[in-house]
């Protein structure tokens, strides 16, 4: 039996199935079989959907501060990097113009 080439499915569709599952439109097997996907696929999304469907309800604002948090962290540790950069390239030059010890010492 050959393997399937893994398929990717937007977010979009995987929020429709789940719709209809919870609608009780049709059942998990239904959808399954006209979707051609398994149904405990079906059922991770399901889950997923339960677990973080509250996000949909968070507030705009709470959200817009989460992000400017991240941001900020994103910001923060691209300055470090910077720095860090920038140091290492300070070091090898002044290594370079020191020369190393074995160079000096001829081994």
């Amino acid at each position: 039996m050959a393997r399937r080439k893994q398929r990717t499915h937007s977010a979009e569709f995987k929020f429709k199935l789940v719709l209809q599952v919870l609608k009780g439109e049709k059942t998990r097997v239904e959808i399954a079989r006209e979707q051609d996907i398994t149904k405990s696929l079906l059922w991770k999304w399901e889950q997923a959907f339960l677990e973080r469907g509250s996000d949909v309800f968070r507030s705009a604002d709470k959200q817009q501060a989460e992000i400017a948090l991240r941001d900020e962290r994103i910001a923060d540790l691209e300055r470090v990097a910077g720095r860090l950069t920038l140091e290492n390239e300070v070091l090898k030059k002044f290594e370079m113009r020191l020369g190393s010890p074995t160079s000096r010492n001829g081994q």
